[in-house]
């Protein structure tokens, strides 16, 4: 089991079955009994943030394989239900794919870094991580295009890429293995 979040009389998780997250639950703060059960239909990384009635949670859209793209899906407290889904698009390695990692949620806006979950190339965490945010002005998908705007008119993709030439490994100096989705 991930770490525990308390919002809106819910105890929520994200359960670690074996390495395969696939769902967030939410239980009753006071009876303990469990409100809802979401399936997230991706494999989810670390822990769940919460903010202003939403639970965020990074991971990546295929939970059967070590491919897929980034992703992160944005589900309502009380309800359960899935409120959004912003896919970050694949990458063109053969053995694995990117990772979406906890969301940070601050002024508005969710946060979040993907890196080459299930790499064992510590440089590749370095070379390929990317920041991303999305802002109240982005209009989330529903999974089905990588949120960019494929014509060259000089729009916005509604997904910033952040300068990911100072990316580095954990803060704690790991390479982030630990990590993996």
């Amino acid at each position: 089991m991930r770490s525990l979040t308390v919002a809106d009389g819910r105890v929520l998780f994200v359960p670690d079955y074996n390495g395969n997250a696939t769902e967030i639950i939410a239980l009753d703060a006071t009876t303990g009994d469990v409100a809802w059960t979401h399936d997230a239909e991706a494999s989810l990384s670390r822990d769940a943030t919460v903010a202003d009635g939403t639970v965020y949670v990074g991971g990546r859209t295929d939970p059967e394989t070590d491919l897929g793209e980034a992703v992160v899906v944005a589900v309502d407290v009380v309800s359960g239900d899935r409120e959004w889904s912003y896919t970050f698009g694949s990458w063109n390695f053969d053995e694995y794919g990117p990772c979406a990692n906890t969301p940070v949620i601050a002024d508005g806006k969710v946060f979040t870094a993907t890196y080459p979950s299930g790499s064992t190339i510590d440089h590749q965490y370095v070379q390929n991580a990317d920041l991303f945010v999305l802002g109240s002005g982005d209009v989330p998908d529903d999974g089905g295009d990588d949120g960019s705007d494929d014509s060259d008119d000089g729009g916005d993709d509604g997904a910033d890429d952040g300068d990911d030439s100072n990316s580095g490994p954990d803060d704690d100096g790991s390479d982030g293995n630990e990590d993996d989705c």
